[in-house]
Formats: C-alpha cells, structure tokens, sequence
C-alpha cells in the first residue's frame, strides 16, 4: 500500500549523511527540507572516512566518480591519545 506525502520530510545537518538522504529522497519523488545550524557551509577543517558501504551508496547515487574527483586517499590511519600514538592502520583503498 503506498502511502503519499503532502509535507516535504526534514533533514536535520546539511553534512554527507544528510546531503545523501535527500538525494535519495529527491530521485524517489519525495521531497525533503535540509536544516543545516550552521550559517555557511564549509569544507575547511572538516575530513570523513567513508566505509565501504558508503561507498556503495555514493556509487547508487551516482555520486562517487564526482567525490573521488574531490578527495584523496590516507596513506595511514593514526589513533593517538593525547599523549601517546596508539596504533596506526592501513586505509581500505578504493
């Protein structure tokens, strides 16, 4: 049974997994409203580490081509306290 939507659904945080959603809502014939606190949106001093699903996602959204375009790969993962180095990995390369 499908159910229709008059009011458009709310995305709260305008960041991958928000951008995503919507997306995903608008090539499905839903629409979605962003609410994003931020008054500017920046990718300065932000990173992500995306997981093979992800991946997988951005790709159904056609949208990985365009972020590779846009990245790049971490030769190393390092996890430090604020004292110590605590180990270091190998990404996952893509």
């Amino acid at each position: 049974m499908a159910t229709s939507l008059h009011e458009p659904i709310a995305i709260i945080g305008a960041g991958i997994s928000g951008l995503s959603a919507g997306i995903t809502l608008v090539k499905n014939g839903i629409k979605s409203v962003i609410f994003e606190r931020d008054k500017t949106l920046s990718s300065e001093g932000s990173g992500t580490t995306l997981s093979k699903n992800a991946l997988d996602v951005l790709e159904a959204l056609s949208l990985l081509e365009e972020i590779k375009k846009e990245s790049f790969q971490a030769n190393k993962i390092s996890i430090k306290s604020k004292s110590k180095l605590i180990t270091e990995l190998n990404p996952y390369i893509f």
